[in-house]
């Protein structure tokens, strides 16, 4: 009684499976690793985005906050004569 192939014993076109499944187990890595780092390029522009319109935001309500405010009288600002202090 002989078998045809042994339990130790690995066929030719096993090998090549291992190597094909393998092969494809690190495309998908590859594939997945492309995705993660274009992501974060994405994301370190859009920070950068952001960054510029929080800047031109902050200018616009800084010259809308200026021209839109009453002319401050210098006696206003300061305290009374007879303010005491406590």
């Amino acid at each position: 009684m002989n078998l045809s192939s042994s339990p130790g014993r690995v066929r030719p076109f096993q090998n090549s499976e291992r190597g094909s499944a393998s092969l494809i187990v690190f495309a998908l890595i590859v594939v997945v690793g492309s995705f993660a780092v274009s992501n974060n390029i994405a994301l370190a522009h859009l920070q950068k985005e952001l960054r510029l319109v929080e800047q031109r935001q902050l200018q616009r309500s800084g010259a809308v906050a200026r021209t839109n405010q009453p002319p401050v009288e210098r006696e206003a600002i300061t305290a009374p004569k007879n303010f005491r202090s406590q």
